[in-house]
């Protein structure tokens, strides 16, 4: 991956945008989609859970002048909501028989 797309992909994880230039397969290897670009999906999604959730307590505290830890948000978002629906819809391909493999391209 070039520079110039590698500060794009990480802008884009910071800015919760998720865009990508770049084709995955081609671009980076297996291991470095499921340790790096994956990990920065869950984690830019988390954020914008957090941020989404200090944004309606600032609408609904009036009286408060605390909207709560982030990193509690962020956690909590994590831990209690992606992580669990990671699992769960993972679970279906493998059910159905979807093989993954760190060989490439398998042509069936």
């Amino acid at each position: 991956m070039s520079p110039t797309v590698a500060f794009n992909t990480a802008i884009s994880f910071t800015t919760n945008t998720n865009w990508q230039v770049y084709v995955p397969e081609t671009a980076v290897s297996y291991l470095s989609q499921m340790l790096a670009l994956a990990r920065e999906n869950f984690v830019s999604a988390a954020v914008g859970m957090a941020a989404a959730a200090a944004f309606i307590r600032g609408l609904t505290r009036h009286s408060s002048s605390k909207l709560g830890n982030f990193w509690v948000d962020v956690t909590r978002s994590f831990l209690y909501v992606l992580l669990p629906l990671a699992i769960i819809i993972g679970l279906f391909p493998c059910s159905q028989g979807v093989v993954q493999n760190l060989n490439g391209p398998t042509r069936a």
